[in-house]
């Protein structure tokens, strides 16, 4: 699989729209999508949460420019993309996107897509509502991600300062620990301004979304700053990233470059010899996901796994097949 803007022997970036982009990766390879798609903001106003399209218009956040001059507000739009589709154009583009990375998924993955509760007309938008009615049955969770703060204060609603992480998983899909749901529903971390790229998602998100997991091929099919792929490579993951934004290329590879791949604690997840969850061990001898489970199993307690075994790692198949192996096109 060729054709990437980018790659290492670690991750790679499809500079292209994101339906191309996922052309090229196979079904059922990847363990966690975690991403924030275009909010359609070029709809917004400040005038009490009125909707209004005009993608001419110059919008308030014109006047936040970075060091070169460039407009960096998200109502702007990004570089390829207006963010100011018609709301029923919206809604089944980003339906279409999300039925499409569910085909991407393994048996054991899931896909967390941030979005936020937005008021237009004097009626609140809730992010599920952009959920494939083939895929409602398949919501897991929702996240509250708090920003600490908001803007566009209006007298038509109060100010958001949160936004969701909507869990959208395979039946097959595990934390990879009891330990790891102790992070909760509500991570409150502020959002990040230092790119110099209009999406703000902060590192911190995808880093804890990541570490809870036992992924082994990670994908942000909107990457931007490439947020995503830093945690994934931080975490020792495989990653892979689609936008079709030059800013957001550039800005992704020169975050990756500085990035250096950390080796995974252990080279694959594995099942607890006693409950059977999988879990990523944090030494190539551990054999249960908690202390408590290894003192059960000392003490002789009938574990879960008694009579069905305990399931084979499985082997990442995409990163270390065709596309990492193929010299930058």
């Amino acid at each position: 699989m060729g054709g990437a803007f980018w790659q290492d022997e670690h991750s790679a970036l499809f500079h292209t729209d994101v339906f191309k982009g996922l052309e090229k990766i196979d079904d059922g390879t990847v363990d966690l999508v975690f991403t924030s798609p275009p909010y359609n903001l070029g709809t917004s106003t400040r005038t009490g949460g009125f909707a209004k399209v005009n993608n001419t218009r110059k919008p308030w956040t014109a006047s936040r420019r970075d060091s070169s001059g460039a407009v960096v507000g998200l109502a702007h739009g990004y570089e390829a993309n207006s963010d100011a589709l018609p709301a029923d154009e919206y809604k089944a583009w980003l339906q279409k996107v999300m039925g499409v990375l569910w085909t991407k998924l393994s048996p054991v993955g899931a896909m967390m897509v941030v979005h936020k509760p937005r008021v237009l007309n004097l009626k609140v938008t809730l992010p599920t509502s952009y959920i494939p009615v083939a895929l409602e049955p398949y919501l897991r969770q929702v996240i509250v991600w708090d920003r600490r703060h908001g803007v566009n204060g209006t007298v038509g609603h109060f100010v958001s300062v949160h936004e969701w992480v909507m869990v959208i998983a395979r039946p097959g899909f595990r934390l990879h620990s009891r330990q790891a749901s102790t992070a909760g529903d509500v991570w409150t971390i502020g959002q990040d301004y230092a790119t110099g790229y209009p999406g703000r998602v902060p590192l911190a998100l995808p880093i804890r979304a990541i570490d809870a997991t036992s992924a082994e091929v990670v994908m942000d099919p909107f990457c931007g700053s490439g947020s995503t792929l830093v945690a994934a490579r931080r975490a020792g993951r495989y990653s892979l990233g689609i936008d079709n934004s030059m800013l957001a290329m550039t800005t992704s590879v020169t975050r990756l470059e500085r990035t250096p791949w950390r080796e995974p604690k252990s080279t694959v997840p594995r099942r607890c010899a006693w409950c059977n969850e999988r879990f990523r061990p944090g030494r190539s001898d551990q054999r249960f996901c908690s202390n408590a489970h290894r003192l059960k199993s000392w003490r002789g307690e009938p574990g879960l796994t008694e009579g069905r075994g305990v399931e084979q790692p499985r082997r990442v198949r995409l990163l270390r097949g065709s596309l990492f192996l193929h010299s930058p096109e």
